[in-house]
């Protein structure tokens, strides 16, 4: 069984359970589908798709649980269904023409959904450990970066013209990525983030909320303001999903193209921005990774701990708002309108 929960409309979280063969209530709730809710009430879930692959009465009497424990968590089942090999079902649906009938699913390759991500270059990956491997360092780029001293791997730079380059998304945002940024532009872009109060300012820019912008130096706002980075956030003109998928792309693009230790802070900014998009499982990989880079960065120390309980990073109740808690109003002097 296979449940997706969701936030407004938003995936959040991703679950898949084994069906034991004595199927009851209390056996699926044991097998993790309610630990499952929980964290994903921890997250905000408001609503769940729930489709079991099994047809045998194991499968009908699984759904009849998930349904009963999803409906005693207050959670709205946005779609339910049964699959058996190529075929679907519809559970709990009123309607005439779809309740207690089979279809055929339909193949990916026919599917408007999964065409429309490939010609955005955001192609469906067939399994978990290729998803995960898109993160994986790339070592030939690697090859190509010019050799930094011990004083250099910790030492940040301004990297500013570069970072203007990164949010630079005049580009089409329906088509894959131009973005290729030089040897010399990763380096600077890691060891940029390096400085703490920039790293968190860009981190406040790209998902309001996770830090009050108030509270952080006015110098490091400002430059983040500067390079671009409040032109992505959920304000900005250009708020939309497709455009935050595009900084991501380019986050990860910066992280494994980045020597270790550095690779540590492109990781960490894809894992926060991962998490306010709903990409539970980028954020989750993104972290781990930037603790295999740097095992003591704090941050990624901390991301992590809010996963194992299921948090996501750069997730906060209730949309931002300018001049909200926790924001600073546009139209307001800066330090007025903070919670």
């Amino acid at each position: 069984m296979v449940a997706i929960f969701t936030r407004e409309r938003g995936v959040i979280l991703v679950a898949r359970l084994d069906i034991p063969a004595e199927i009851s209530r209390t056996s699926l709730a044991d097998r993790g589908f309610g630990q499952a809710l929980d964290r994903a009430a921890g997250a905000g879930a408001d609503a769940v798709v729930l489709v079991a692959y099994d047809a045998r009465p194991a499968g009908w009497l699984a759904m009849d649980s998930a349904l009963a424990l999803t409906t005693r968590a207050g959670l709205e089942v946005l779609f339910a269904a049964l699959v058996d090999g190529d075929r679907w079902a519809h559970v709990g649906c009123d309607e005439q023409e779809w309740a207690s009938s089979w279809r055929a699913v339909v193949a990916a390759a026919d599917c408007g959904p999964v065409a429309e991500l490939v010609g955005m270059g955001r192609g469906v990956l067939p399994d978990r450990a290729s998803a995960i491997a898109r993160l994986e360092p790339d070592r030939a780029f690697q090859a190509r970066l010019p050799a930094l001293s011990r004083r250099q791997r910790r030492t940040p730079v301004l990297a500013t013209s570069w970072w203007q380059a990164f949010f630079d998304l005049a580009q089409p945002l329906d088509g894959p990525d131009a973005y290729n940024p030089s040897p010399e532009a990763v380096i600077g872009l890691a060891r940029s983030l390096l400085d703490r109060d920039f790293r968190d300012a860009l981190l406040a820019h790209l998902a309001p909320g996770i830090l009050p912008l108030g509270e952080l130096p006015f110098g490091a706002v400002l430059r983040a303001r500067a390079v671009g980075a409040g032109a992505v956030g959920d304000h900005s003109p250009v708020a939309d999903p497709q455009a935050q998928h595009l900084v991501l792309a380019r986050c990860l693009l910066l992280a494994t193209r980045s020597p270790e230790p550095l690779s540590a802070g492109p990781y960490v900014v894809a894992s926060v921005l991962a998490g306010r998009l709903g990409d539970g499982m980028t954020a989750q990989a993104a972290v781990e990774a930037a603790l295999l880079a740097d095992p003591v960065h704090v941050l990624a120390g901390l991301i992590r701990q809010l996963i194992s309980i299921g948090i996501l990073p750069g997730y906060r109740p209730g949309a931002a708002r300018p001049g909200g808690p926790g924001e600073v109003s546009p139209h307001a002097p800066y330090g007025h309108g903070v919670g």
